[in-house]
């Protein structure tokens, strides 16, 4: 209990992971979570907004940083796959899983683009690198 005329302080990096959990697990809404701190809470907007941005922020952060280790985890199941095609001489296999190494390294890029007519489809792979003649685009 705090003394008189004091106010409850909450430290501001555990509001920002309350928010977080609220985000992620709980999937709550931007505008439920700002009526919960100000009204629940008793925060002013301002310093809702500020625990909001910081949220989002942290959140950010930590998809660049968990982002990364699971790419490495994807590419290595890859590469199991592959490993397991070659033994088993199914080289059409190979060669898909080969494709989804490259897409997952950032080698290239394909896209589907799909015309008005649903009989027709159009795969466009583009080579990810720097151009042949020099020049940038």
């Amino acid at each position: 209990m705090t003394n008189k005329g004091k106010r409850h302080t909450h430290k501001k990096s555990d509001l920002v992971d309350a928010i977080i959990k609220m985000r992620v697990e709980k999937g709550l809404s931007r505008l439920t979570i700002m009526n919960f701190l100000m009204k629940d809470m008793g925060f002013a907007q301002s310093y809702a907004y500020e625990l909001l941005r910081d949220a989002q922020a942290e959140s950010d952060a930590r998809a660049v940083q968990n982002f990364g280790e699971d790419l490495k985890e994807d590419i290595e199941r890859f590469e199991q796959l592959y490993e397991k095609s070659m033994i088993n001489k199914n080289l059409r296999e190979a060669r898909e899983v080969l494709k989804e190494i490259a897409k997952l390294k950032g080698h290239y890029t394909e896209r589907l683009q799909i015309d008005g007519n649903l009989n027709h489809t159009i795969s466009i792979i583009k080579l990810n690198g720097p151009p042949e003649d020099g020049t940038t685009d």
